[in-house]
């Protein structure tokens, strides 16, 4: 779970950069496209490779920043006083759409600042 989570989120997280590049590497893929790292992880689960699932643990356990941040994040996950479910995309966003998705969340986010009459 901790590979898992640390692909998906460390492009959010600052300095998230320096371990997609490591897991680029020992994925064989590219740092900017997060997507394509886990859809390389996820075959590497499906075909069971013992080898690549160890060296992507490994890389994220030599980094004490990603140790106490998937720390922090699995005490959150276990406070939910819920479930939660996985929501998944399918497709996986391309590389294009992703800064548009970004985009309109961040207009509609302004134009309700900008409703806001009370201020």
């Amino acid at each position: 779970m901790r590979s898992l989570v640390t692909i998906a989120f460390a492009i959010f997280i600052p300095n998230g950069g320096k371990i997609l590049d490591r897991l680029a590497v020992v994925l064989g893929g590219n740092p900017t496209e997060p997507a394509e790292l886990l859809n390389r992880y996820v075959t590497a689960l499906v075909s069971d490779d013992k080898d690549t699932l160890s060296r992507v643990e490994e890389c994220i356990q030599r980094d004490p920043m990603w140790t106490a941040w998937f720390a922090r994040f699995s005490d959150c996950a276990l406070a939910f006083p819920y479930l939660p479910r996985v929501i998944g995309v399918s497709p996986v966003p391309s590389s294009a759409l992703v800064p548009l998705l970004a985009t309109m969340f961040k207009e509609v986010t302004d134009a309700d600042c900008c409703r806001d009459n009370a201020n």
